[in-house]
């Protein structure tokens, strides 16, 4: 049996980490930046919580993830989260500095978040491992829950990718570099966000999308800006540094609150996602002589060649997997235009060959199982549809569709089972809240649809419901929505 740490005992040590760390930041670096950093970062969450929604209710009809718990929001995004990203980049953007200077290079901006966006994705693997186990929050794209990460591997990107985002344009806005470079890296976040917005392949000839070229060319440039880079100082010195001690005191109430969460949960063999995190602190705690750095001058050229040859090393690595997606994405449209038109056994065929190049696909799943219930093939849908939903819990389309064939074969104790995650993160949808009463009804008395389902729901909604409840022969619930379509509208 596993628990999940009280939301409460979450909030305070996380307050208590991101003081500890916004205190040393002030100590070290004054307290004119630190304020600037904490409203740039206010700005920064806001306006990326906007943009992943936007961009996720386009492309993937709603947010990727969802908090369990959103008590309190600045224009619209969680404070919980704007928290976590301030605590996240104020240690990985102090850490990567003793690194660097660890490892007698230059801390310059550009080389700073690079080695910032590394550690950003450390934290986030011992973060995101003990959210999804604790149930702090909810991923919608698909992921293993038994593999060896419990989250999307997305996520280690997207955590890093900060780090080129805001950890980059920050720092070289606070060293006061030239102008036009400052300008130029206010540019990275909103390139960042026009990848993701073009995530097929464009042209369509090519297999590449914009949101490959985004994420191989910005790591490819940052790293040949830092190749040609001037020698810069972020922090103090180590002998110059005040308060040492508090961001491994942080460390520790991250580390011990994502241990805690483990252990109540059960998956006391995932505590190795804490290891990397708890290693840079304490590499970066035991760094104590500052070696002499080992610079040398290099020209712009270098970088170019360095710019080059990353970006075509990075766009030969991800061809393979980017022809396989292509192909797949092929087989998925040809599958479904074959459906509508009727020819099953084509389209059975397409998804069948899309499976043979992405093994255990849940969307890939799902349409086959759709597939085999139009034909009546109902213990072989029932095979594909569960295998989908074990691969993807939160899938709305895949619940839907088991959730009647269950309620149809008379298991509607499992139907409620299934609906209980995709309710969670989709509350507004009102053929799922159908499904979730027709599957815990108690028949023969509760057989009129609560009147809330209808209440304020548009036609669209309304036409599904209906859809449903003729699909379950519930003749009342059908009746009840066609009359609320055909109603005039009321008179305001």
């Amino acid at each position: 049996m596993s628990f999940a740490l009280s939301p409460l005992v979450i909030a305070f040590f996380s307050a208590v980490a991101l003081l500890l760390l916004l205190e040393h930041r002030r100590a070290n670096l004054g307290g004119r930046w630190t304020v600037a950093f904490v409203v740039s970062m206010i700005g920064y969450g806001i306006v990326r919580s906007w943009a992943v929604r936007a961009l996720s209710e386009s492309r993937l009809g709603g947010m990727p993830y969802r908090l369990a718990s959103r008590h309190a929001t600045i224009f619209g995004a969680p404070l919980q989260e704007i928290g976590g990203w301030i605590a996240a980049v104020a240690l990985a953007s102090y850490c990567a500095d003793r690194l660097l200077r660890r490892a007698r290079q230059s801390t310059d901006a550009f080389r700073t978040a690079l080695v910032a966006a590394v550690l950003l994705a450390t934290v986030c693997l011992a973060v995101e491992t003990a959210a999804v186990l604790g149930g702090w929050w909810t991923w919608s794209l698909s992921h293993s829950e038994s593999g060896l990460l419990r989250f999307p591997w997305i996520a280690l990107v997207d955590w890093g990718f900060v780090a080129f985002d805001f950890v980059l344009p920050f720092e070289l806005w606070r060293r006061k570099a030239p102008l036009m470079v400052r300008l130029g890296s206010l540019l990275v976040f909103p390139l960042h966000l026009l990848g993701h917005a073009f995530a097929a392949p464009w042209p369509a000839s090519l297999p590449f999308s914009g949101f490959d070229l985004v994420h191989i060319g910005i790591p490819a440039g940052v790293a040949a800006c830092a190749w040609c880079a001037p020698v810069d100082g972020g922090w103090p010195a180590r002998s110059a540094e005040k308060l040492r001690a508090l961001p491994v005191l942080a460390v520790a109430c991250i580390v011990g609150t994502t241990s805690a969460q483990l252990w109540l949960a059960g998956e006391a063999r995932e505590i190795w996602t804490i290891l990397p995190l708890s290693a840079v602190a304490v590499a970066v705690y035991r760094f104590r002589d500052e070696p002499p750095r080992m610079i040398t001058e290099r020209s712009p050229r270098g970088g170019a060649i360095l710019f080059c040859a990353l970006m075509a090393a990075g766009l030969l690595l991800r061809l393979p997997p980017a022809l396989r997606a292509q192909r797949f994405e092929s087989a998925l449209t040809s599958g479904i235009a074959a459906l509508s038109a009727g020819q099953a056994a084509q389209a059975d065929a397409s998804f069948e060959h899309a499976l043979r190049l992405r093994p255990g696909h849940p969307a890939a799943l799902w349409l086959l199982g759709w597939s085999e219930l139009r034909q009546g093939r109902r213990d072989r849908a029932r095979l594909h549809l569960e295998e989908s939903l074990a691969a993807e819990p939160t899938s709305v389309e895949t619940v839907r569709l088991l959730a009647v064939l269950d309620l149809q074969d008379g298991r509607p104790l499992e139907a409620a089972a299934a609906l209980v995650q995709p309710r969670r993160m989709h509350p507004e949808l009102r053929d799922l809240a159908y499904l979730e009463w027709r599957a815990t009804r108690n028949p023969g008395r509760d057989d009129r649809i609560p009147p809330a389902l209808l209440d304020g729901a548009s036609v669209e909604q309304l036409a599904a419901m209906a859809a449903l409840a003729t699909s379950l022969q519930d003749e009342r619930t059908r009746a009840a929505c066609r009359e609320r379509m055909t109603a005039p509208a009321p008179v305001r």
